[in-house]
């Protein structure tokens, strides 16, 4: 069976009077708009996550990657929605564009396409007629899209995005994980006062204190921008071994310092 991936949205406390201070409405517009009408054409429906629909992760990229079309709400200009909306017209997929009618002004770039516009209401008498109508623009949505994307014809664009092949998932999510933790430390810093000297002297000190330093000449460590080292070869006497230690040893600490350290150059 077909699936139809519907991109996770919130409801702003700036955007609450639209919607009679309803903090849930676009849980509601997913129960009794969205799904019923995605249903109607046959389609399995695949929700926004769980864990949290104002937050992009692995599993809504692999929604984004591998749904056979998208419901993109662009109700609300969500930041994180235009840019699930550009994961996914870089892949040259299906995607079927609507907001409500409390939205009345959407960016240009999507302003030139086809989009379909809901009652924001929900009112009950008035349903069975927005389903209705909602499962008519999918359906010429799908219909129109031949299984790509209607932006490329409409922009001219000519090149596909292409998927990650090298990169093991666990250094991936590892990496993610690094990142995530650099981002949260550098706004600690932002409100403590930290500077980036005092932050990479730190590092700096902690891996000369702590890693034997006949390892260490296996590599060269060079600071990249105020958050990010980057480690390169270095004595080619270093085992592998010794060089895979090396590196969980170095990401623990730029992990404690809110450093990232980049291996790049030490795939052995």
């Amino acid at each position: 069976m077909p699936n139809c991936f519907i991109m996770p949205i919130t409801t702003p406390d700036n955007f609450l009077s639209s919607y009679r201070g309803d903090k849930d409405h676009f849980k509601h517009v997913l129960d009794v708009l969205f799904e019923p009408a995605i249903a109607e054409l046959g389609y399995e429906v695949r929700r926004p996550s769980a864990r949290g629909s104002d937050l992009i992760h692995d599993q809504i990229i692999k929604h984004l990657e591998m749904a056979d079309l998208v419901l993109c709400d662009m109700s609300t200009l969500n930041a994180n929605v235009f840019f699930e909306l550009g994961i996914r017209t870089a892949l040259d997929k299906p995607v079927s564009l609507v907001r409500d009618d409390a939205t009345p002004r959407i960016p240009f770039d999507t302003a030139v396409l086809n989009y379909h516009t809901y009652n924001s209401a929900l009112e009950a008498w008035s349903l069975r007629e927005e389903v209705s109508r909602l499962a008519g623009h999918l359906k010429d949505s799908i219909s129109g899209s031949e299984g790509r994307n209607t932006m490329w014809r409409r922009f001219g664009l000519t090149i596909h995005a292409d998927l990650p092949s090298e990169q093991n998932p666990q250094d991936a999510k590892l990496n993610l994980i690094i990142e995530e933790t650099s981002a949260l430390s550098r706004t600690v810093d932002t409100l403590a006062g930290s500077s980036r000297e005092s932050r990479m002297g730190a590092f700096f000190s902690d891996v000369l204190e702590r890693i034997d330093p006949n390892i260490l000449r296996g590599i060269t460590l060079e600071p990249l921008g105020d958050y990010v080292v980057t480690a390169s070869p270095g004595d080619p006497r270093v085992d592998a071994f010794e060089l895979h230690d090396l590196r969980e040893h170095l990401a623990a600490l730029g992990q404690s310092h809110g450093i990232k350290v980049n291996f790049a150059g030490l795939r052995r």
